[in-house]
């Protein structure tokens, strides 16, 4: 019950304060390309198209994993920032993405889609006390045992310069 209010008074400020807004929506995951990659590939810019979802408008244009974004209407792409910036500012615009694949570009005229623009994400986990003090009693344990390994190494490098020093009298 503690962690049910406890979310709620973290995220009711911030829904209700929250303006909506519509942003555009094309529907890949996409990741950058490395300098490695662009000189592979022989590009100069683009994000690497890793995933596309079912039914996305980047699924009906035929846009495939694999497939490299290179420019949406005559902007180059060089980061998933800015794919994410042209794809948002144009809700339901039908655009020309050039891309790259199988070593050829070819372009696909693109509608947009629109969704709400995340206001807000974040997971949290807060463990039960019982949780936690199971943790600490578990690491306070590992932590004694050390502590006794530690003590024992000292006594026997203890006993080891005693005997050396014995050594050197004689």
């Amino acid at each position: 019950m503690k962690k049910i209010l406890l979310l709620a008074a973290l995220t009711l400020p911030l829904v209700a304060f929250a303006a909506e807004e519509i942003v555009g929506y094309l529907g890949v995951t996409t990741k950058n390309l490395s300098e490695a990659m662009e000189i592979a590939l022989g590009v100069e810019h683009g994000v690497l198209v890793e995933k596309v979802s079912e039914d996305s408008p980047a699924d009906k244009a035929d846009i495939k994993a694999g497939d490299i974004i290179l420019e949406i209407d005559g902007n180059k792409i060089h980061s998933y920032g800015d794919l994410k910036d042209i794809i948002h500012e144009n809700p339901n615009k039908k655009v020309d993405i050039i891309l790259y694949r199988q070593n050829k570009k070819t372009t696909k005229k693109v509608v947009l889609g629109e969704r709400e623009k995340t206001k807000f994400a974040f997971e949290l986990d807060i463990p039960e006390l019982e949780e936690l003090q199971e943790v600490w009693v578990h690491r306070e344990g590992k932590i004694k045992e050390q502590i006794e390994k530690l003590k024992e190494q000292i006594e026997e490098l203890r006993k080891e310069l005693e005997e050396i020093r014995e050594k050197i009298k004689s």
